[in-house]
């Protein structure tokens, strides 16, 4: 799942949601920027199959409602269900996800860029790190135990 490699994440009530920025890396097909993807985890431990796909539609709906507020374009979405959704109100797992979406939005308005390219040299000074490097002092040979 490549949403879990880099992400944000909020866990609200019943719901988990994981959110990441697409990148053209993992874009097969190639998907437009503007669209936000939504896929749904709900795993054999929450109870039967009956019981699950009831859960996912309440997911479908939920989402529906809520995302178009909080959406980020060009991010995928991943809603899992926790233990206790089986026993939780449509209302518990519509404020569930409304709080998760908003949570990974301030999250997303705060840090705003993938965490791969945090540690990438700027394009203002491309040579940084290789300059740090050189500037410093040359290592002597390794001592023998």
């Amino acid at each position: 799942m490549r949403v879990s490699e880099e992400n944000y994440r909020s866990a609200q009530g019943c719901v988990i949601v994981l959110g990441k920025q697409r990148g053209d890396k993992y874009s097969f097909p190639k998907v437009d920027d503007s669209i936000c993807r939504v896929g749904f985890t709900v795993t054999k431990k929450i109870g039967s199959a009956v019981i699950r796909n009831k859960i996912r539609r309440r997911f479908r709906e939920a989402v529906m409602l809520t995302l178009p507020r909080f959406k980020i374009s060009g991010y995928d979405y991943v809603v899992i269900a926790g233990k206790t959704c089986p026993n939780a109100s449509y209302p518990e797992i519509v404020s569930g996800l409304h709080n998760a979406f908003k949570e990974i939005k301030r999250l997303h308005n705060k840090y705003g860029k993938k965490k791969s390219e945090e540690h990438q040299p700027t394009k203002e000074q491309p040579d940084a790190y290789v300059a740090n490097l050189s500037d410093s002092d040359t290592c002597d040979e390794p001592e023998k135990i």
